[in-house]
């Protein structure tokens, strides 16, 4: 077994979301580790997990990698209207990975919450996403 690929794709989705004009001219700020007091809305890398993904001859990785939506706004538009950006720009990409061949990158399930104190609502989509080492 070959080393991780969750750097890779943690950099991709980065790099996608954070120069997209739309989320921009949005005022979703997209991050790693949130800062104290951030303004909403904004996405949030979440903690993936990764497992073999792995053929007779090629060894792979199957990457579970959720993005965490939060928003104050005061109902769920906000919310769905970021996540569909998101899977615009995600869903099926057809991603470039250094030493790796994307298999598939999709949505694979969504959650939401809301927070009843503090009217912040929380959307949670996580993506699946499998590579395979070039031979």
């Amino acid at each position: 077994m070959k080393g991780t690929s969750l750097f890779d794709i943690q950099k991709e989705i980065f790099e996608v979301l954070e120069s997209d004009p739309l989320l921009i001219e949005m005022n979703v700020r997209v991050y790693d580790e949130v800062p104290e007091n951030e303004d909403y809305p904004f996405i949030a890398m979440g903690e993936p997990s990764e497992e073999r993904w792995d053929t007779f001859d090629i060894d792979g990785n199957e990457v579970n990698f959720p993005l965490n939506i939060w928003s104050d706004y005061e109902g769920w538009k906000e919310l769905y209207l970021i996540y569909d950006r998101l899977n615009e720009l995600l869903n099926y990409r057809q991603a470039t990975l250094p030493d790796r061949n994307l298999v598939y990158f999709r949505i694979d399930n969504v959650a939401t919450q809301k927070d009843l104190n503090r009217n912040i609502r929380g959307l949670f989509a996580n993506y699946e996403i499998v590579t395979q080492y070039k031979p």
